[in-house]
């Protein structure tokens, strides 16, 4: 299934789904926790999801750069996209 995706967009979905999974347990450890523990991992949980999205964004400029504008490369290019942005909104309100 994953033959059909260019190589690094397979290797953003392996990068996506492990932090998936250290975001989500996070969380719940967040939930099952008390008091102040509960919140520094849920503080830890969302200083993963920054991490993930600048990896994101850094993985997808270095695809950019590498291969140039080419068909196989425009889901990255949708993905800077999509940074800049919500990076627009976030700042202009």
């Amino acid at each position: 299934m994953f033959r059909a995706f260019p190589p690094y967009l397979r290797r953003l979905i392996y990068i996506t789904a492990g932090c998936v999974l250290i975001i989500g347990g996070l969380i719940f450890a967040g939930e099952q926790a008390n008091g102040w523990g509960g919140l520094t991992y849920i503080i830890f949980a969302m200083g993963a999801v920054g991490l993930w999205a600048v990896t994101c964004v850094i993985y997808a400029i270095v695809v950019l750069i590498r291969d140039g504008r080419r068909r196989s490369s425009m889901p990255a290019l949708v993905i800077l996209i999509a940074a800049v942005i919500a990076g627009t909104l976030l700042f202009a309100a």
